[in-house]
């Protein structure tokens, strides 16, 4: 049986999408999962497969808009409870690169604060000063 990305899709980053790769064999078939996403951060596992990638069709508009669809060949459904691994593995690699960014922007938007404070700081406690050895 056959499934496109038309079964494989997000809208606004909801939806579903395949995420992970193991046991790779020499027919160009994989295993990966087939995850419910939310702003494309994998949620919840459906299933998952043994694929295999058969035709990329490219869609284009020279100059202004260029995109890809692979259709792909399900070859079998393989329970979960044997590629927990997969799931936990892309579940970390996700939300630890959400974490990471989260920190950078975080730390980014808090830098100038972080640099403001001792500045701040040091500007009122020369003023205190100031005026406890001349008041």
């Amino acid at each position: 049986m056959k499934l496109d990305l038309s079964n494989n899709e997000s809208l606004n980053g909801i939806g579903t999408n395949f995420y992970g790769k193991a046991d790779t064999r020499t027919d160009g078939s994989y295993v990966t999962v087939k995850w419910f996403v939310i702003l494309l951060l994998p949620i919840y596992p459906i299933e998952c497969l043994r694929v295999r990638k058969v035709m990329i069709t490219h869609r284009a508009f020279p100059g202004i808009y260029a995109s890809e669809q692979i259709n792909y060949e399900i070859i079998e459904k393989i329970p979960k409870k044997n590629f927990k691994n997969l799931i936990l593995r892309t579940r970390f690699i996700s939300y630890g690169a959400v974490l990471v960014f989260g920190a950078y922007i975080y730390f980014i938007t808090l830098m100038p604060l972080l640099i403001l404070i001792p500045v701040a700081s040091l500007f009122v406690f020369i003023i205190w000063r100031a005026f406890n050895k001349f008041g």
